[in-house]
């Protein structure tokens, strides 16, 4: 009878973690799906008898070959949302930059990279008119492989913290007015005295005596 191996400890862990990683996967699998890959570790048994297990790693490669692919339709989503992005122009543009900066990082997952050059030039024709100072400016830059999409984001945010100040002025443009006319308004004339006050009762009763004879 042979003895059991020295390192029978770690072989007994790593069989454990093998089959809660296969069961895992096939739980999120589809029937169809899942029967395919049972087939396949089968046969995989069959035609080599040094293997007594069904590892999680070859049923792991199957699904990555097979599936792990992205399609087209995926590829033209991710272009289609990042190209739908709009860059407001009243209002602070790190986040819609952002989305785009992170589309092409998707595309280029999906292995449909967009070149620097070419997401710098789609970075900037994207830019509001109201930064069109700003798109003159990098149009004037001698090597287009010199653009780079995270010099287009500092500069368009340097552009936009640059104009909020003047464009929230332009937005409360009838506060200075509402407040000279306000400050305008005079009263017809000085505060009534204290005398003033207790005569003109008085005088109310004297006035509804004359208007009531007996």
């Amino acid at each position: 009878m042979s003895k059991p191996p020295k390192n029978q400890s770690e072989i007994n862990i790593w069989f454990n973690i093998n089959d809660k990683a296969l069961g895992n996967i096939m739980l999120h699998l589809h029937p169809t799906i899942a029967t395919t890959v049972l087939n396949l570790l089968q046969k995989t048994m069959e035609d080599n008898t040094n293997i007594n297990t069904m590892f999680a790693s070859l049923a792991w490669e199957y699904l990555e070959k097979t599936y792990g692919k992205p399609g087209i339709a995926t590829t033209y989503k991710e272009l289609k949302a990042t190209m739908d992005v709009v860059i407001p122009g009243n209002a602070d543009p790190t986040l819609a930059i952002d989305t785009i900066l992170i589309g092409f990082t998707r595309m280029a997952a999906s292995k449909c990279a967009v070149p620097p050059h070419l997401q710098a030039m789609i970075l900037v024709s994207k830019l509001p008119y109201q930064m069109s100072a700003l798109v003159q400016s990098i149009c004037q830059t001698d090597d287009i492989e010199d653009l780079k999409t995270d010099d287009i984001k500092y500069q368009a945010i340097l552009a936009w913290e640059q104009r909020s100040p003047a464009q929230n002025n332009n937005n409360h443009p009838q506060q200075p007015q509402a407040a000279k006319k306000i400050s305008a308004v005079q009263c017809s004339g000085p505060p009534p005295s204290f005398q003033q006050q207790q005569q003109q009762p008085q005088q109310e009763e004297q006035q509804h005596g004359n208007q009531n004879p007996q």
